[in-house]
């Protein structure tokens, strides 16, 4: 499940799009939370552009570019995808006064999602979410370096009746 998609090139817009509904479906994103495909749109702050050799994830505000992650990894580009997708999901879930600490409870509820899309990402996400933590940390700390603890997260169970052709594209 946890292997990364190898193809000759870069796939196809259609190819990306097919692996971002996939993996979406797995944990219920609402349209409106993937990004723009291929052009911007202006219902929505992210869009991803395949060129030559590169993937382009562009994060835009008021039709002005504010940032561009580049890389020639479909994995990568997903990762950044779903990254910001399931902060958007939790922070829904968890908005702010909801409780005391609920930027825990946005992170705790981002890494479970991201566990149930690639196991290995959600590593990465703890990393990026304690030097968040570190910066700025929950109300009452004191900053500086400290570990997060997120419950630890099982790798997603594939549902009775997947299709072989659906576990063949698990990245």
């Amino acid at each position: 499940m946890d292997q990364e998609l190898e193809f000759a090139g870069l796939p196809s817009l259609e190819m990306v799009e097919m692996q971002i509904s996939r993996l979406a479906g797995r944990i219920n994103v609402p349209a409106n939370l993937l990004p723009a495909l291929g052009r911007m749109d202006e219902a929505r702050h992210h869009y991803v552009s395949v060129g030559e050799i590169y993937y382009h994830y562009i994060f835009y505000n008021r039709g002005e570019e504010v940032s561009r992650l580049t890389s020639d990894r479909l994995d990568e580009l997903l990762y950044w995808v779903f990254r910001d997708v399931t902060f958007e999901m939790g922070s829904a879930a968890h908005p702010p006064g909801s409780s005391p600490d609920f930027r825990a409870a946005i992170f705790e509820s981002q890494t479970q999602l991201m566990a149930r899309l690639k196991p290995s990402w959600t590593d990465r996400l703890r990393k990026e979410i304690e030097g968040v933590v570190s910066r700025t940390p929950f109300p009452g700390k004191v900053a500086g370096p400290r570990k997060l603890s997120l419950r630890n997260t099982a790798p997603r169970v594939k549902p009775p009746g997947e299709s072989p052709a659906d576990a063949a594209m698990d990245i």
